[in-house]
């Protein structure tokens, strides 16, 4: 199971906060020992073992900590030339972003608006 925990740092010990503690205790039925995985949405991931078990403030030991995870190598630039309507410009800046594209350019172009 992976939880987004934005507030984590590089700390051996974590708790959870109120929400993700009942989903992890009262939803999934973990219990101590089990390990789960957190993450805090900069590139950090977090492989911890779940120490204490309450469904209000769940506990975890980190065990392992990888730094800029899933970074790539290399970077996604796309240039595009805006057509007439406006939205379908937003709608494209919007899923181009949400699949990982780093860069974007507008091109004025001969036949384009």
């Amino acid at each position: 199971m992976i939880f987004y925990t934005p507030d984590i740092d590089g700390s051996l010990h974590y708790t959870l906060n109120e929400e993700e503690s009942a989903h992890v205790i009262r939803v999934l039925r973990l219990n101590a020992g089990d390990e789960i995985t957190l993450v805090n949405g900069c590139g950090g991931k977090f492989r911890a073992k779940i120490v204490a078990s309450h469904h209000k403030h769940c506990e975890v030991a980190v065990l392992e900590h990888q730094a800029e995870y899933g970074r790539r190598p290399y970077r996604l630039h796309i240039g595009i030339a805006p057509t007439k309507n406006i939205d379908r410009f937003g709608w494209f800046i919007e899923k181009a972003t949400e699949i990982g594209i780093d860069e974007i350019t507008p091109l004025l172009c001969g036949y384009s608006e």
